[in-house]
């Protein structure tokens, strides 16, 4: 990702499958963090990474059968 890349609440939605409701939601609860223009914000590329990479389940491969 471009790291000076913006995002709109209906790319970032798109990008993670999410409702645009949903992303306002992680804004205003501070989870995604967000640049505010007047009544529009724009979610930078390094914002959407971290958010993701925060999200992020770790796998655990032990005791997992081989299939």
């Amino acid at each position: 990702m471009n790291k000076h890349k913006l995002y709109t609440v209906a790319e970032v939605a798109r990008i993670l499958k999410l409702s645009t409701i949903t992303v306002y939601k992680y804004i205003k609860e501070q989870k995604l963090e967000a640049i505010e223009f007047g009544r529009y914000y724009r979610i930078s590329a390094l914002s959407l990474e971290k958010f993701i990479q925060d999200h992020t389940l770790p796998t655990h491969t032990e005791g997992v059968p081989n299939e």
